[in-house]
């Protein structure tokens, strides 16, 4: 085999590797994504029957905070305060 091969072939198999670990980080993050939301769900079902207003709040304040992550939940909570809205969090059933 000629040397052009070989550096050809070895181009292509590093390409491949690139492609591999990006589509190892696609599938990370829909897993992710899949777990934030089935988290988010659970709250639903198994909170979002209790009475009361405050318990309400919580369960969708529970939610959101789920779909969001920390980091994006804060930055939702900084952007309602910004807009003279203030997040309620609610009380825990």
């Amino acid at each position: 085999m000629a040397t052009d091969d070989v550096e050809q072939i070895d181009s292509i198999m590093a390409k491949f590797e690139q492609v591999n670990k990006g589509l190892d980080e696609i599938l990370a993050a829909k897993d992710a994504l899949v777990k934030r939301c089935t988290d988010a769900v659970e709250i639903a079902v198994k909170y979002g029957g209790i009475d009361g207003d405050h318990h309400k709040a919580w369960v969708i304040d529970q939610m959101v905070r789920k779909l969001l992550g920390e980091k994006d939940y804060a930055k939702l909570v900084a952007e309602c305060a910004e807009q003279d809205f203030a997040w309620d969090e609610g009380i825990t059933p």
